[in-house]
Order: C-alpha cells, then sequence, then structure tokens
C-alpha cells in the first residue's frame, strides 16, 4: 500500500471497481421493474388510504348535517310558535350551532338556506331588518322571521 491518495497497482481491487462496465442483466431489469411496481402499489395504497379518510369524513358531516337540519327547523318553528315576537336566525344559532362549528365564509350557507325554505313553505315571514348581535358578522344587517302564525 502507497502512503498518498493514490492508488497502487498492487492493491486489492475496491469493491466497486468496474461496476460500470458490469453490464445490466435481465434480473436487474425484472428487479427495477418490480421496485417500480411496488413503489406504485405503496402510492396507490396511501392515496386509498386517503380517499376512504375523505369519505368517511363526508358520511360524518353528512349524517352530522341531517341531525343539525331537524334540530334547526325544529328550534325555528319553536320560536315561529311562541308568540308575535320576532327572532333571527341568530337566535335559532345560539341553540344548535352552526353546521360546521365554526366561522367561515361559505361554510354555513345552510343557516339561510334552511330560513329561506321554511319562509317558502309559508311556516315564516320575513318581519323585518336588524343588527347582528355577532362579533363575526360585523353588524351586518340580518332578517327578522315571525311565524305566518301571527301574522297581521
Amino acid at each position: 500500500m502507497t502512503d498518498g491518495p493514490f492508488i497502487d497497482p498492487g492493491d486489492p481491487p475496491l469493491p466497486f471497481a468496474g461496476w460500470e462496465s458490469d453490464p445490466v442483466t435481465p434480473e436487474d431489469h425484472a428487479e427495477r421493474d418490480h421496485l417500480r411496481h411496488v413503489a406504485e402499489r405503496i402510492r396507490d395504497a396511501a392515496e386509498a388510504r386517503r380517499l376512504r379518510d375523505a369519505g368517511i369524513t363526508a358520511a360524518v358531516e353528512a349524517a352530522d348535517l341531517a341531525v343539525w337540519r331537524a334540530q334547526f327547523q325544529a328550534e325555528a318553528m319553536r320560536l315561529a310558535a311562541a308568540g308575535p315576537a320576532t327572532f333571527t336566525s341568530e337566535d335559532v344559532v345560539d341553540t344548535v350551532g352552526l353546521p360546521r362549528r365554526d366561522v367561515g365564509q361559505h361554510r354555513n350557507n345552510a343557516v339561510g338556506g334552511l330560513m329561506a325554505g321554511l319562509a317558502k313553505a309559508g311556516l315564516i315571514r320575513r318581519a323585518g331588518y336588524v343588527q347582528s348581535r355577532r362579533p363575526t358578522s360585523h353588524g351586518h344587517v340580518v332578517t327578522a322571521w315571525q311565524g305566518t302564525r301571527w301574522q297581521a
């Protein structure tokens, strides 16, 4: 062996010596193809788990939304039947909560949709407008509703 950084031709070959000239065998191709197939299956399995989890979440949210919708309608009808006083969708939400449980743009459109549906069905009517109490609404105007039973 030499004392310097050079390789002496008499030294034993390094383990990787000659790798550039080794021919690629059909077995190498088969192993590479197998590893590629395994990697694709791992990616497919990860995607399948992701899709499964998203489906479970969507099903739970849909079930939760159906329960929430029934509770919302029942509370709105209770307020409508309680007397001639007006109420807002915020009064209903105070009791049953928001459908998505948090505030965000286009996250709770069901609230207005259900109130409009009750009005279209002739169960409640628009009685005026009041300022929102919720801080996240920044003081905008909301509809005041009244049961049609109390209509003047």
